[in-house]
């Protein structure tokens, strides 16, 4: 089994992209460093931010060049883009129908952008016109949900792209938990719209991480994001560095037959190191961590 992270690799010590005096892109050796570590794939969650460079482009020509110039570094490297994130700049986004219909548009930009970079999966949270932390209106909440994924999977099938829906960290949102979102999938009922499992979302529920992923079952679950927390928070840890189990969700991923890589969706921050050799330290212990559970999973099947 593969074993995937986002473009930790591909920034300086103060989180900014990697540039040269030219002002190109200059990520050659964050990328072969990558590969060194074990890395096959990138998680590409750079179209996340809507207010990013990515989106800047005038025109689709100029948005089509940046979305073929990763992908070409990519393949020279030899490594691909397994998934992309969709545009999230927080709930305030999806409380009016401007914000919604933004959104909308930027969701389908993005799945433009994954098919350029032969991403076969884009990760997607719920839409939230209500909030983040409000159980109200629930029945409202579901219907639009359903509708405008059902609307943006027609986007989606365009592109041959499938829309992962990811369980969120919030106790009060209707449609946080893995079973809540699994319903909401079953309910859009499209081929192309499949589960994104958070661990460290899942993790601030009951549910373990090893029956979150027979919950969802292989037909459903299509990727997954790996973090771990302390069972309150969203804190985006290492796995093995908080309480979630993930030895048994690494058997479960075996138990299921899933086919997807072990994303990691942390990385080694840059405070906790100050040269460079120590950079080199965690990151090797993190991916070590990523192949302990792809090993798991192996294992498992």
């Amino acid at each position: 089994m593969r074993i995937s992270i986002g473009p930790a690799y591909l920034k300086d010590a103060s989180g900014a992209l990697l540039r040269g005096a030219d002002g190109e892109y200059t990520f050659t050796e964050g990328l072969s460093r990558m590969r060194e570590h074990g890395y096959a794939c990138l998680d590409f969650d750079m179209y996340a931010n809507t207010a990013g460079e990515l989106y800047a482009a005038c025109d689709e020509d100029g948005f089509d060049r940046t979305a073929h110039y990763f992908r070409d570094l990519l393949t020279y490297e030899g490594l691909s883009v397994h998934q992309i994130h969709g545009p999230w700049v927080g709930d305030m986004f999806d409380r009016t129908p401007e914000g919604r219909r933004e959104r909308f548009e930027k969701m389908s930009l993005a799945l433009r952008a994954a098919s350029i970079l032969g991403a076969r999966y884009m990760a997607i949270h719920p839409i939230m016109p209500f909030g983040c932390n409000s159980p109200d209106r629930p029945e409202e909440l579901y219907e639009m949900n359903v509708d405008f994924f059902t609307r943006l999977s027609h986007v989606a099938e365009r592109y041959g792209t499938v829309i992962c829906l990811e369980n969120m960290p919030f106790p009060l949102f209707p449609l946080a938990s893995v079973p809540s979102t699994l319903a909401l999938i079953r309910d859009i009922g499209r081929e192309n719209v499949r589960m994104c499992l958070d661990t460290g979302h899942a993790n601030i529920f009951p549910l373990s991480l090893h029956d979150c992923v027979h919950t969802i079952g292989r037909d459903y679950l299509a990727i997954v994001h790996v973090h771990d927390n302390m069972g309150k928070t969203d804190e985006h840890l290492h796995p093995y560095d908080g309480c979630a189990d993930f030895d048994g969700f690494g058997r479960a991923l075996g138990e299921i037959g899933y086919e997807g890589t072990v994303n990691l969706e942390c990385s080694v921050p840059p405070s906790s190191y100050t040269t460079h050799a120590e950079r080199v330290e965690q990151e090797l212990a993190l991916a070590a961590k990523a192949r302990r559970i792809a090993a798991i999973a192996e294992r498992a099947r």
